[in-house]
């Protein structure tokens, strides 16, 4: 995450459930570069001794970008671009106490109890499965924020359902009113269609889901011998399903979890003009083909991720 006051609520709402259940959080927090790392960290301590009780169980780390900028730079700092995405989530999972994590992205509040199930649920699943390469996911919904709604207020003033059976009359039953939707399942179907929405809706027990290429739900699994995510994907393209088609290759299997689920807190999303968009996407996609795909996972795996389908 970035230290801004949207961003600084999401991870105070976050512990607010996830923390008060009795689990912990592991957070890197990205400054870009020496000059804003003084104010800043001198601003979070005050922010953290402040709010001590509410994460008493958070390990927090702040990561200073010293590489040099490009082009793509802006006055106020790295460009959206160029946000070292992955080597952020790398830090944050390497500084995690806990021999199991739940990654997510920050503006994602889980369910309330979820922490206490999740732990029970991953030691009650089938010991047939082997736990060591099980994904357990915790499906994913968006919170939409209309015009006179402001990002950065608490979570009490957003209404979020507690628990599976309030979520549901806000997405199936006859409350629903698209305020709480399935996570950018319009946008980009890939990414979180997989999850088999209609199916967890009705769902008491977990149940497997087959890996399909663009898949990149959030998930509880196992530190030991986890692939760290492809430090040299940055900003918003790739950097999160090139990460779980390495573990569909490494022979993990994924579970979907019967009552957690996540909410995604809407927010603007950086817009840049075409030209410096498109360069980007261009970028990743040819470090996704040559360096990543047809080079790591090709030596390491012996197959690589490739439209839809691992081999």
């Amino acid at each position: 995450m970035t230290a801004g006051a949207a961003k600084l609520q999401r991870l105070q709402d976050l512990a607010s459930r996830w923390s008060d259940d009795g689990g912990y959080i592991s957070v890197a927090i990205y400054v870009p570069d020496e000059e804003a790392a003084n104010s800043t960290s001198k601003s979070l301590r005050t922010y953290f001794q402040e709010n001590s009780v509410l994460f008493k169980r958070t390990v927090v780390q702040l990561v200073i970008d010293e590489t040099p900028k490009g082009d793509d730079d802006e006055s106020n700092g790295r460009s959206p671009h160029e946000y070292p995405v992955n080597i952020m989530r790398n830090i944050a999972m390497d500084g995690a106490p806990t021999d199991h994590i739940m990654y997510i992205d920050i503006d994602f509040i889980p369910s309330v109890g979820a922490h206490s199930h999740l732990v029970s649920q991953f030691s009650l699943m089938d010991a047939s499965t082997s736990k060591k390469k099980m994904a357990l996911i915790v499906p994913a919904f968006e919170r939409k924020i209309s015009k006179d709604e402001d990002e950065s207020s608490s979570i009490e003033s957003f209404l979020l359902p507690p628990q599976k059976s309030d979520l549901l009359l806000l997405v199936t039953g006859s409350g629903s009113n698209n305020i709480i939707a399935p996570f950018h399942l319009k946008a980009f179907s890939k990414g979180h269609g997989p999850t088999e929405y209609r199916r967890w809706y009705t769902a008491t027990e977990p149940y497997k889901v087959e890996y399909a290429y663009g898949f990149e739900p959030y998930f509880v699994i196992n530190k030991e011998s986890l692939p760290p995510f492809w430090e040299f994907f940055r900003g918003r393209h790739l950097n999160k399903l090139s990460w779980v088609g390495e573990l569909s290759l490494a022979g993990y299997t994924f579970h979907v979890d019967p009552s957690c689920f996540l909410i995604h807190i809407n927010h603007k999303y950086f817009k840049d003009n075409n030209r410096k968009t498109r360069r980007h996407e261009r970028k990743m996609t040819q470090e996704f083909e040559t360096r990543f795909n047809n080079g790591y996972l090709r030596e390491t795996y012996g197959g690589i991720v490739d439209r839809g389908n691992t081999r």
